[in-house]
């Protein structure tokens, strides 16, 4: 349990809570999984004590739990939109457009950029 020990199981798991909060906003993905830990261990304290909670505390957590989705939602996309980013670079045939002599819309040539000169 370490430095939330001395607290309640609610207390303790808004301060996991707003910890991943952190970790996700700073993007310190390196540390998401200490942070998940931390959040299962502070999940089964706050079940395995179901009395006093008041429904203050009950909003809180619910409030930091969907913040908290909403992150993961954004660094999914993050991901996404750099995969897809990626993907361009590998295959430029599939993005880049361009017309030729006739004005017609045709593949970009690559043979126009790999020329030295």
């Amino acid at each position: 349990m370490g430095i939330y020990s001395k607290q309640s199981p609610s207390a303790r798991l808004l301060k996991v809570l707003e910890r991943e909060q952190d970790t996700l906003t700073a993007g310190a993905l390196d540390d998401i999984a200490d942070a998940l830990a931390d959040k299962e261990e502070a999940l089964q304290d706050f079940y395995a004590a179901r009395d006093g909670r008041s429904e203050v505390e009950l909003r809180n957590l619910r409030i930091k739990f969907e913040q908290n989705q909403q992150l993961y939602r954004a660094v999914q996309a993050g991901f996404q939109a750099a995969n897809e980013r990626l993907m361009g670079f590998l295959n430029p045939d599939l993005h880049l457009k361009t017309y030729n002599r006739s004005g017609s819309m045709g593949c970009f040539n690559r043979g126009l950029t790999d020329r030295k000169f």
